[in-house]
């Protein structure tokens, strides 16, 4: 009887590491749609700026408030991709070494390039 019970707690938890694992990738998988979306954004934005410059070149009225909204839209989505990555980094457990830039797995107590300490 006790070996069922074990049996039962082992089939339990692995039912509920393979439902946290899931949940994880798709999280990730999501963040990752999401980074390609404000990417595909930020491509048209500039795209859009760079018209206005050159409208603005050939001698036609390109109001500067229109460009310089349009770049702080840019910087916006800018740190929307930097966030999102951060996220991404954290929940992949990858680190970077902070002397030579190198990516670090979690668990690691030192860099596997240069050999620097991991705090």
């Amino acid at each position: 009887m006790e070996f069922f019970n074990k049996l039962g707690q082992k089939v339990s938890e692995g039912s509920r590491v393979l439902s946290d694992t899931t949940d994880k990738l798709l999280e990730i998988a999501d963040n990752k749609l999401a980074i390609n979306r404000l990417e595909a954004e930020i491509d048209e934005i500039k795209m859009l700026i760079g018209e206005l410059v050159f409208k603005n070149y050939l001698g036609k009225s390109v109001p500067p408030a229109l460009i310089q909204e349009k770049c702080e839209e840019l910087e916006r989505l800018f740190q929307e991709v930097a966030r999102i990555r951060g996220r991404l980094v954290q929940m992949k457990g990858v680190t970077y070494c902070r002397r030579c830039g190198s990516q670090v797995r979690g668990g690691d107590s030192s860099c596997q390039t240069c050999g620097y300490p991991i705090v």
